[in-house]
């Protein structure tokens, strides 16, 4: 999802040549006692003098000249809002962005009812990645000028932002019903690209497809797994979704035969099942009954098909902001995410397995919708039958590469140290040492496809 896009600096265009449809046209005269400069040039005439200077300078690109002029009006004219914006417009130009909003927030105290210069702020707050302030602004635009579906987008890209799904998803339902074929468009488009169940319309179709093939260089190891989801949504306030599911996992290092070695579940599982959110946040409770189909039969294990029944809950959390820009930045934000989730498998021997999972990092790298992130991870996995590998904690770092946000595609390569717990069955004791390290290198995949 972006949210510096064409929109933005479309905006900023707009409202400035909106704003110079009378820059010929001079301020209205002022009182009969105004003072002036001179005993022989009247303040408006001097002031409209300045703009034109001003607006001469801007069309010869010199920038530094054109503040100057704009600022001498000012002072000239301190009461009237044109002189004012007019300074903001060219201190934008002239990338001094925090003395232009100070510049709006002038004409704003003059004028609370300019909606050139209170979206024109709101933008320039955008730029300044001040995303909650932005929020209010546009809210306070939006309020006044309701058929502006422009304002209706922008807000659905500042709530993403702030990792607001549920507000986001609001906003741009609400451009989605635009007249202007191509706001509907970029919001249909955002739409897609947001959780569509998590705080969904009732009676839409939802599909979401996650892979997450890695290469374990512990057991040089590759696995696959792939999950597919499509539900129908019965509830938006409860977030309650009955679906059906494929759970697929696969790697190239287990073998069949009389004494087989197993490194991954290698079963294929179709499933229906039901979720919900009860809180209304992303804490999901959810139970499924499916078959599980045996990818890898051997003599240890004849069985082709067995029942699979799992319930439990899990919560994730993203932070941090991941706005797209408009040029290469190197804007160091810290970012973050956690994961958990404990269910009940009755195929694992009726085990309750429990995995807790958090990042931390910065992102160091941004570049429109591609970003590079470095992190510390950490893992944790613990259960009630004291299988050797659900009993462990990994901690280590790595590092993320998003060639392009809107494909939701991650690429990753993380160095982890691991310690069991010395917990194990009988008679299935650890094979390994109870200390390990482990590099593995890994694509990310998630998309949810959705029929508004």
């Amino acid at each position: 999802m972006k949210l510096l896009n064409p929109c933005l600096w479309a905006g900023f265009v707009l409202v400035w040549l909106a704003s110079n449809l009378q820059a010929q046209t001079a301020e209205p005269p002022p009182p009969a006692n105004q003072t002036s400069t001179s005993a022989s040039v009247p303040v408006d005439e001097a002031l409209q003098n300045l703009l034109n200077q001003g607006y001469a300078h801007l069309a010869r690109s010199e920038w530094n000249e054109a503040v100057a002029s704009f600022e001498q009006a000012t002072r000239l004219r301190p009461q009237a809002t044109k002189p004012w914006l007019e300074l903001a417009f060219a201190l934008v130009a002239n990338q001094q962005h925090e003395k232009a909003v100070k510049a709006l927030e002038e004409v704003l105290r003059l004028e609370p009812t300019n909606l050139v210069a209170r979206s024109q702020l709101g933008y320039l707050l955008i730029r300044l990645e001040r995303l909650r302030e932005a929020i209010d602004i546009f809210l306070m635009v939006e309020q006044r000028d309701q058929q502006n579906f422009h304002y209706k987008l922008q807000l659905g890209y500042l709530y993403d932002g702030v990792n607001n799904k549920q507000k986001a998803r609001e906003w741009f339902l609400a451009a989605s019903l635009a007249p202007d074929p191509a706001i509907r468009q970029k919001a249909q488009e955002a739409l897609k690209n947001l959780a569509p169940v998590l705080f969904a319309r009732r009676w839409i179709w939802a599909n979401e497809i996650y892979a997450a093939p890695f290469y374990q260089a512990r057991f040089n190891n590759f696995i696959a797994p792939f999950i597919w989801r499509s539900g129908l949504v019965l509830s938006a306030k409860a977030g309650l979704e009955v679906y059906a599911s494929t759970r697929l996992t696969r790697d190239t290092r287990s073998t069949a035969g009389g004494a087989p070695q197993i490194f991954s579940d290698n079963f294929a599982v179709l499933a229906l099942g039901l979720r919900g959110r009860p809180f209304k946040n992303a804490l999901t409770v959810y139970g499924e009954a499916g078959l599980a189909i045996n990818l890898m039969p051997s003599t240890h294990s004849t069985v082709r098909a067995r029942s699979d029944y799992r319930f439990g809950t899990y919560f994730s959390h993203l932070w941090g902001k991941r706005a797209a820009t408009p040029a290469l930045a190197f804007p160091f934000n810290p970012v973050g995410e956690v994961y958990f989730d404990v269910s009940y498998y009755s195929r694992f021997r009726h085990n309750i397995i429990g995995y807790v999972q958090a990042r931390q990092g910065v992102r160091v790298l941004q570049y429109k919708e591609t970003a590079l992130e470095i992190y510390g991870r950490g893992n944790l996995v613990k259960d009630r039958g004291r299988d050797y590998y659900n009993n462990l904690a990994e901690l280590g770092a790595g590092a993320a590469f998003t060639p392009w946000r809107c494909a939701g595609i991650k690429l990753t390569a993380e160095y982890l140290r691991g310690r069991y717990f010395g917990l194990h069955r009988p008679n299935e004791p650890n094979p390994y040492r109870s200390h390990y390290g482990d590099f593995r290198f890994g694509v990310i995949f998630g998309k949810y496809l959705v029929k508004e």
